[in-house]
């Protein structure tokens, strides 16, 4: 099997760094926006609050369904992006692990360090067992995933199969 040179390891190192980047900075993205749809949601509140409680005093009781329903579809659809963005964030984030992985490993042949561990330490806390009940709501937000997830290719593996490839 032919050995990748110092030169080919620093360059796949350095396109490995770059999708890193990339990926952490969508993440970033997405935490913002979950972040304003929070905001947003708690804009809603209280103005469907204000107006839920004008229209109970006006005594129109098909008027005051109406929006009660009109409010709840709408939090009912706040909560399925909240999943829907959560679950990808939990997916970017074990490709992340995946990637630290193979970047660790380029760094410790080209350098003999481990130069980055965050996506990696996380998804050891988020494995950690707690009670039952933080596990619920954890699964009910998408916090926690529960299947495995795509991962890029080790490092190890990469080097085999180009080689493979080559042939």
């Amino acid at each position: 099997m032919p050995q990748l040179t110092h030169s080919d390891l620093k360059e796949l190192l350095d396109i490995t760094l770059r999708e890193y980047e990339w990926l952490r900075r969508e993440v970033d993205q997405r935490v913002v926006a979950r972040s304003q749809l929070i905001n947003f949601i708690g804009a809603m509140a209280v103005l469907a609050s204000a107006v839920g409680t004008i229209l109970l005093k006006d005594e129109r009781p098909g008027l005051s369904s109406v929006f009660i329903a009109g409010i709840g579809a709408f939090f009912v659809l706040a909560v399925a992006y909240w999943r829907t963005s959560n679950k990808s964030i939990i997916r970017l984030g074990a490709y992340l692990e995946g990637l630290e992985r193979k970047i660790n490993a380029l760094t410790g042949e080209l350098y003999g360090q481990v130069t980055v561990e965050w996506e990696t330490q996380r998804e050891e806390l988020r494995q950690r067992p707690s009670n039952w009940l933080i596990n619920f709501g954890c699964r009910l937000l998408a916090l926690h995933r529960r299947e495995p997830l795509a991962r890029p290719t080790p490092f190890s593996a990469f080097a085999k199969e180009e080689t493979v490839a080559k042939q």
